[in-house]
């Protein structure tokens, strides 16, 4: 338990980042709007996010190489032992299931609420241990099975009892915006997962900027693809932009860079360093949190709220997060990883 301490401070920060994700689209969307410019397709919203992000994590590699360089590299850690194959295969791997996850999501976040759709893309509460069970033959405890039911009945409260709107005042195409959120939550799941097996053999930096090279390749393929084959435009975007003026460019690049820097970024590279000492299951319990920091923010900035079923909701999740927080500790003192 203490010596990963960090690890565990590193691991809480993730679902605050990720909170904000689906809220800062939304008010992205909201600014395309309130400009009267046509709204970019999302997977060109991904591809800018996935560059900003590609950006940050290259920079800091680029400041890492210099600081090596000039001596100070001592603190650092140490290169893999591995090949870099064996990094360049996972990241490629890893950002894949990255890249579907929240490709899904996004084209979600355009069909219903920002809170839905965070609340149920946290059905990764619940998969990434069926996954773990079924993928990896590693045995689950029944102490984590239980908080992963407690953390998927809240989940279940905050979306149907209080996932941001009643049912009536939902956009019409809210049922399969609800359907995408679940599949990408499978997706998000399989990194859970997957990193696992190589989180701890790999250099947590050089492993989240592969998978941040895999996400920003696949999303300009897409786009690229969308607009040669006439599936959407961006064209019309650029040009309301053009006319909306410095300040609308200027809030959609700032908006940009928060999603591709802080939840796309630095989470990457937080969960690879996390999850070198925290295993798939007891990772995946604090990720749950990350409907708290959404509903939150979505309350603050564009008006969602929760109501009774949402806190005692909540409640669940937080407790959860409690009970199945040693339960892998007491597993790995009896010699299991």
């Amino acid at each position: 338990g203490g010596g990963a301490l960090a690890e565990t401070l590193v691991l809480t920060s993730v679902p605050l980042a990720w909170g904000t994700w689906a809220v800062v689209n939304v008010l992205m969307l909201n600014v395309f709007v309130a400009a009267g410019v046509p709204p970019p397709p999302p997977p060109a919203i991904n591809a800018g996010i996935q560059a900003a992000s590609l950006a940050a994590l290259t920079a800091v590699c680029a400041a890492r190489a210099v600081r090596t360089a000039g001596g100070r590299g001592a603190s650092l850690p140490a290169p893999s032992a591995l090949p870099g194959a064996f990094t360049l295969r996972g990241g490629a791997e890893l950002g894949a299931w990255l890249f579907m996850g929240s490709s899904l999501q996004l084209y979600a976040l355009t069909l219903t609420t920002a809170s839905r759709v965070a609340f149920l893309v946290q059905a990764t509460t619940v998969i990434v241990p069926m996954l773990e069970a079924a993928l990896c033959r590693r045995a689950v405890s029944g102490r984590t099975w239980f908080a992963c039911a407690m953390a998927t009945s809240g989940i279940a409260l905050l979306s149907f009892g209080g996932g941001g709107a009643p049912a009536s005042a939902l956009p019409p195409g809210h049922a399969l915006g609800d359907a995408l959120a679940l599949t990408s939550a499978a997706f998000f799941a399989m990194h859970v997962v997957r990193l696992q097996g190589f989180a701890a053999a790999c250099v947590p930096l050089e492993l989240a900027w592969v998978k941040a090279a895999t996400q920003a390749a696949l999303t300009l393929a897409v786009v690229l693809a969308g607009v040669a084959f006439g599936i959407f435009e961006v064209v019309p975007t650029l040009d309301g932009l053009a006319v909306a003026g410095p300040h609308t460019i200027a809030a959609v690049c700032a908006l940009v860079a928060w999603n591709g820097v802080v939840p796309s970024a630095y989470t990457v590279w937080a969960q690879g360093f996390a999850q070198r000492a925290i295993s798939a299951p007891r990772a995946n319990l604090f990720y749950s949190a990350q409907p708290l920091a959404a509903a939150a923010l979505a309350a603050a900035f564009l008006g969602e709220s929760l109501g009774a079923h949402g806190a005692a909701g909540g409640a669940l999740i937080v407790g959860a997060c409690v009970i199945g927080g040693g339960a892998d500790t007491d597993a790995e003192g009896r010699g299991s990883r």
